[in-house]
């Protein structure tokens, strides 16, 4: 008898510690029923295995003890990350040294983004600080800059008036916000390390070649840093539904990767060699964009299928996106509530798992278009409870702009990228007249074109996010079930979250 679920170790482990940080977060945030919710769910996935893999049944106890301790680790780890997080109570002024890394304006006061900062208020020494700084006097610095300014210096709160955790102190780690006008400014010195001396190096080249809001464009796409970013420009993506080229993810990562492997098979380097070399590259890319959670995902599972590439071994796309789950919450747990992180992870699993059902229901459309839609519609389909969730609506018109714009997109980050380094190499900006007028091009189609007359509000529960989620995985390919039992049930689900979405915002409920 066919099994009626395809259960899996590498999904069930990486899980489980997914499970243990989020109920870690529960009990933070005083919700106590659902973190012991939580917890119960992690030994029934243990349970699962023993009963779903027959050949395993006597060791369903060990499965599920064990997905105990992985997800009890990931709760340690969170609470640990949770204590060092947390700011003592502070407020006074303070001397500060600190290294400039960015800024944002709201309106006329500046928020500037300094890191490594250390500063002694009332007596107490703080070190290896990240911190906001407010000024309603404008400063120019450069990024690696070291500064000493005085300042007044207070604690962020960490938690909301409503006492849950504050998730944006957990994700960006800035415990302190400093007042200042400057006044007392000293310039100190500059510090980069190899990583940031190359980004700037070719960010002042697209800055010196392109106008301002095309240079703000091309910089978003190659590194993911939007802060420089035209605020209706950015809105139009996202209300277009196209704001994911800004994320470091597989697009990018894997337009490096294919050029490296290209350049080194010009000159005729060995599989294993350049298979170390390729990631290498990669990783030096990543490093300069920072890290970011989609890089990391991108990094590991490109890593993962060059290794088997090179060794002839067939590639896990769902265990490797699933390892790079689990590695990126042992290093940085609270990335789980990181909007970021979630969006990449919906999407990308989505289109490992989906597309190939939504393959089948658009079998009357050609192959290649077929392919395109329906990865595009999973990723749109997997992504709809964070869009709701973070942003309170979805694009209408997502999954149509997204199958036009992406292949254009692709070929124009890839000639783009290319004219960067180039110009950025042989200190030839005429090279990047080109890239700058395309980036025009694609500024004025989102400036001039009103997308958010085309986004459907909503609202998203944490229940209806899981019976949601529930849909998609019954009428996916994890699933055994016919499919004129799936299709139908699929739909229905789907339509019973959306009304109570619109319920929800409409006030209804």
């Amino acid at each position: 008898m066919k099994r009626l679920v395809n259960f899996r170790y590498s999904v069930a482990v990486p899980v489980s510690l997914a499970l243990g940080v989020a109920a870690c977060i529960m009990f933070a945030n005083l919700r106590v029923l659902g973190g012991i919710l939580l917890f119960s769910a992690i030994p029934v996935i243990g349970f699962a295995v023993g009963i779903i893999k027959k050949s395993l049944r006597y060791k369903a106890v060990v499965t599920a003890l064990v997905c105990m301790l992985v997800s009890a680790l990931g709760f340690l780890l969170m609470q640990a990350k949770i204590d060092k997080l947390a700011p003592s109570e502070v407020s006074g002024s303070a001397v500060i040294d600190a290294r400039y890394t960015g800024e944002s304006r709201v309106e006329s006061l500046y928020v500037y983004s300094f890191d490594d900062a250390v500063f002694t208020v009332n007596g107490r020494v703080f070190s290896n600080q990240r911190i906001s700084v407010y000024s309603y006097s404008p400063r120019s610095f450069s990024f690696g800059e070291t500064v000493r300014f005085y300042g007044s210096v207070r604690s962020n709160p960490f938690r909301e008036d409503d006492g849950s955790l504050n998730t944006y102190l957990l994700t960006s780690g800035v415990s302190f916000s400093v007042n200042t006008d400057f006044s007392e400014l000293e310039r100190t010195g500059n510090r980069l390390n190899l990583f940031e001396r190359v980004r700037v190096r070719l960010e002042q080249t697209v800055k010196g070649a392109m106008d301002k809001d095309n240079a703000s464009v091309v910089i978003g796409m190659m590194f993911g840093d939007t802060s420089e970013m035209n605020a209706h420009v950015i809105s139009g993506m996202r209300y277009a539904g196209i704001a994911h080229i800004f994320a470091v993810s597989g697009l990018h990562v894997g337009f490096v990767s294919a050029l490296a492997i290209a350049l080194l098979r010009l000159f005729k380097v060995r599989r294993w060699p350049r298979c170390i070399a390729s990631i290498l590259i990669t990783f030096f890319y990543c490093a300069i964009c920072g890290f970011s959670a989609s890089s990391v995902r991108a990094l590991i599972m490109f890593a993962l299928l060059s290794i088997s590439s090179a060794a002839g071994v067939k590639y896990d796309a769902l265990g490797s996106i699933f390892l790079s789950f689990g590695a990126i919450l042992l290093i940085k747990p609270q990335s789980i509530v990181d909007y970021g992180f979630i969006l990449s992870y919906s999407a990308v699993i989505a289109i490992v798992v989906f597309s190939r059902a939504i393959s089948r229901v658009l079998y009357f459309l050609p192959s290649p278009v077929r392919g395109g839609v329906s990865v595009t519609l999973a990723a749109q389909l997997g992504t709809v409870p964070a869009s709701l969730s973070f942003f309170g609506y979805m694009s209408a018109i997502s999954t149509v702009i997204n199958v036009f714009m992406l292949p254009v997109v692709s070929v124009y980050f890839m000639f783009t990228a290319s004219c960067v380094i180039l110009s950025a190499v042989f200190s030839a900006p005429w090279m990047l007249a080109g890239s700058n007028f395309l980036t025009g091009l694609l500024v004025d189609f989102v400036s001039l074109v009103d997308f958010s007359k085309f986004v459907v509000p909503g609202y998203a529960t944490v229940g209806m996010v899981a019976v949601y989620f529930f849909g998609l995985i019954a009428s996916s390919d994890i699933v055994n079930l016919p499919f004129k039992v799936k299709l139908p049930l699929f739909f229905v689900i789907v339509a019973a979250c959306i009304v109570l979405s619109q319920l929800f915002v409409s006030g209804v409920l």
